[in-house]
């Protein structure tokens, strides 16, 4: 049975490229299951929360400064006066979801096989490495030990 994520036309158009992209690569490697689903719909709406945080802080920038606006008190019949008064700097609040997404986004592809370390990790498991490629025997120099 052939399984089918509809990537949302509400996504960020990036996010639905690189869904695309990511869908492809798996029906590619192995194909994915119904239990699936629910992964690829959260690192969708992962990408699509990134891409409109980014978007954001590329706009407005990574701080903001907040302002406190007041009323003057005046005179009775005068025009009243507002005063904005600056605050410090602090980070964008869209700072946060950026990095939260992209934390997001980083476990869900290392579950899919998808980083270049997991791909390496994931490279045959019928086919354990064998005693002699391990790097800490490299390193200690043990000698190779032959097994029944």
């Amino acid at each position: 049975m052939r399984i089918k994520f509809d990537i949302p036309e509400s996504y960020h158009p990036e996010a639905k490229k690189v869904m695309a992209e990511i869908i492809r690569q798996l029906a590619k490697k192995n194909g994915f299951e119904k239990q699936d689903l629910p992964a690829l719909s959260l690192l969708g709406y992962s990408y699509h929360n990134y891409f409109v945080s980014r978007d954001i802080l590329l706009k407005d920038g990574l701080m903001i400064q907040e302002k406190d606006e007041f009323q003057q008190p005046t005179l009775p019949g005068m025009e009243p006066v507002f005063i904005t008064k600056l605050r410090a700097s602090k980070p964008h609040p869209a700072l946060k979801i950026c990095n939260d997404s992209q934390n997001q986004i980083t476990k869900i592809l290392i579950e899919f096989g998808l980083t270049p370390k997991s791909r390496k990790k994931n490279l045959d498991p019928t086919d354990p490495p064998s005693i002699d490629e391990s790097p800490i025997d490299k390193f200690v120099g043990k000698e190779k030990i032959e097994t029944r």
